[in-house]
């Protein structure tokens, strides 16, 4: 907790503690000719007592409530969407053999959600051709990189190295 947290949360309970306390001496005052004196001074020792407690159980509380965050993290991950598991298997000792790399009509977006980060791109690379990406920023020079790599999924499209198309090949 950062001190500012700590000290608003300290304040609060000085202030419970304190109502309290105002509360059972109140109530001893009140009952001291008709209740027996020891147990209205054993009730005043647990009030006093009562602060310490009350700090040492909510901080508990927190603890937990922190720590819980943590085991509600991997049961979201849990329900991440996996890859495509009914995927063909490529030899990956004869493949890709000579390089060629067709985009045709690949489509983009980092989220379900979102609004399209490519769109419609078509170009084709020849085998053994070295290739330089330009563009300014937000143009999608990652982005094409990164469905190539299938890190991103494409939604759209298709994307060929030497006429296979990535997106019916096994990741693992």
């Amino acid at each position: 907790m950062t001190i500012g947290v700590f000290a608003w949360y300290s304040l609060r309970l000085d202030g419970l503690v304190c109502f309290i306390l105002i509360s059972g001496c109140t109530a001893v005052i009140l009952l001291r000719s008709s209740a027996n004196p020891v147990l209205l001074s054993m009730m005043l020792q647990y009030l006093l007592t009562l602060q310490n407690f009350i700090k040492y159980t909510m901080g508990n509380f927190g603890e937990i409530e922190r720590k819980m965050v943590s085991a509600q993290r991997l049961f979201d991950l849990a329900n991440i969407p996996q890859e495509r598991s009914e995927q063909r298997q490529v030899d990956m000792k004869t493949w890709p053999l000579k390089g060629a790399v067709t985009f045709s009509d690949v489509s983009l977006r980092y989220r379900p959600n979102t609004e399209l980060c490519l769109r419609n791109l078509s170009f084709d690379v020849a085998p053994g051709l070295k290739v330089g990406v330009v563009g300014r920023t937000g143009a999608g020079k990652s982005t094409m990189s990164l469905a190539l790599s299938r890190i991103v999924e494409i939604c759209g499209g298709h994307i060929e190295v030497d006429g296979v198309n990535i997106s019916e090949i096994d990741i693992n």
